[in-house]
């Protein structure tokens, strides 16, 4: 048995309206563009095929997207295809199990798979591994281009390799994560130390094989009575023979009739990367807890705020501003960024469908994106690690794989300065955590939807949403 489900959603340029009907979600807008997702299901609920056709306005031409997808007896997904208007299809994932019913291996991209991804697990069923990070190699015809460990209680550190060694775990904390990518001279890795409340407290980065950059982008953290970070101390590779810089010495600040509302960040580091500091108390609240000035960002300006505490216009002074504009669910639809003497650039988020400037970028796909270039469509991966984080980005060229992009990230989110190659155009903006890294002005947050992040600090720009439900944790 089966049955259909028709969805049509409409664009206006400032917000988004729409209509219940019984074939599915109708939104009228005066841009007349739309995306309308046909979807056919099959008894169990699962997708069997899906058609988008979407257009940012009705004078654009119509793009059409076909996917299809295949389930094992158990209802377990087997394989992924996709086509971009009437093109050739794309094989997204074929999907192995296990006996467990784990994924085992995951073929990814073109008609065959241009990668096999090889996951294990431990006996509680925790990922263990990526790839063999040691072995990239182990197949000689279709070489893995990432490997990923994790280690829980069965670490591999040895001191006789000159690394740092820490200690096993046995409660679920992570204690290593091993990554190499192809072409690389060597591994590299993190070793973890938590407090007695199983916080962070150390991130010790290690390159084994090559002890000169030992260390150079470690972490450690302590913090205070109500959990919020005390001090942050960061180191970098910066510039020969000083490998291990420190980078960020930070002392955390907070106001005294709210102890969780962040005063000032001291940097007691004499290197301008990481954190930026400036002299004096640094920032402001409005009366829902929403952060209202960035001293050293250079927001000075209160932050204007709708009523979701979402952030409207962010204003740098002679820098320029930023200003947003959201549904009626709060869904981010356009970012305009007016920087001081250049054109403004607005992009509009539709759907996924992503715009600069009236021309569309890039849509996302299941195991990446697809990058329009003059309107011929390439695909691209990504290989994420076990928290979402983009790590390698790829794709075919000229009958062979081409690395993209290559992101490596302290614990917090912020990315190492020295993280490989970035060719991919437009660039892709989606990192850590797979989220929209918003580095316009320097105001480097990244957007999760319901408030914005700095991976410097480790804190958040907004109130939690949900603090009152949650009232054990820090809302920042």
């Amino acid at each position: 048995m089966e049955w259909a489900q028709n969805a049509i959603l409409r664009y206006p340029y400032k917000g988004l309206f729409c209509i219940t009907e019984r074939s599915g979600l109708f939104c009228i807008t005066e841009r007349s563009g739309y995306t309308q997702t046909d979807s056919n299901f099959d008894f169990a609920g699962k997708p069997q095929y899906t058609e988008t056709k979407h257009k940012r306005t009705n004078a654009d031409p119509e793009l059409l997207v076909k996917e299809e997808y295949t389930y094992s007896n158990q209802g377990r997904l087997l394989t992924h295809s996709h086509q971009i208007n009437g093109g050739s299809k794309e094989l997204l994932t074929q999907n192995k199990y296990d006996d467990l019913g784990q994924l085992q291996t995951k073929k990814v991209g073109g008609t065959t798979g241009l990668q096999k991804v090889d996951y294990s697990y431990n006996i509680r069923g925790w990922l263990k591994e990526i790839n063999k990070y040691d072995n990239l190699s182990i197949d000689p015809v279709l070489p893995d281009l990432f490997g990923f460990k994790i280690n829980y209680n069965d670490n591999a550190t040895t001191a006789s390799l000159g690394e740092t060694v820490v200690n096993q775990l046995y409660n679920g904390n992570i204690s290593e994560t091993y990554w190499k990518v192809l072409g690389a001279s060597s591994a590299q890795k993190y070793g973890y130390e938590y407090d007695n409340l199983n916080r962070l407290s150390n991130a010790k980065y290690q390159d084994p094989g090559n002890a000169v950059v030992t260390n150079a982008y470690n972490e450690n953290l302590t913090y205070d009575k109500n959990g919020n970070i005390q001090t942050l101390v960061r180191n970098d590779a910066l510039l020969a023979p000083y490998y291990n810089t420190v980078i960020d010495n930070l002392i955390y600040t907070y106001k005294n009739n709210n102890p969780n509302q962040l005063l000032k960040v001291t940097d007691n580091s004499l290197i301008s990367k990481g954190f930026l500091d400036v002299s004096g108390d640094d920032y402001t609240y409005d009366a829902n807890g929403n952060m209202t000035t960035d001293n050293n960002k250079g927001i000075n300006t209160p932050i204007q705020y709708n009523h979701l505490n979402l952030p409207t216009k962010i204003d740098f002074g002679t820098k320029g501003n930023i200003t947003y504009i959201y549904n009626a669910l709060g869904q981010k639809v356009s970012k305009t960024v007016a920087e001081t003497a250049k054109p403004a650039e607005t992009t509009d988020y539709l759907s996924g469908f992503q715009y600069k400037n009236n021309t569309l970028q890039y849509f996302p796909t299941a195991e990446g994106y697809a990058n329009n270039t003059a309107g011929v469509y390439n695909y691209v991966y990504n290989y994420t690690d076990h928290l979402g984080n983009v790590r390698v980005s790829y794709t075919q060229q000229s009958g062979s794989l081409k690395i993209l992009e290559e992101n490596n990230y302290y614990p917090f989110g912020l990315k190492h300065q020295i993280s490989g190659p970035i060719s991919a155009q437009p660039e892709y903006k989606y990192k850590y955590n797979g989220k929209e890294l918003q580095d316009e002005l320097g105001l480097n947050m990244y957007d999760y939807g319901a408030r914005n992040y700095d991976p410097a600090l480790g804190r958040w720009m907004n109130i939690d949403p949900l603090a009152e439900i949650y009232r054990r944790w820090s809302p920042y």
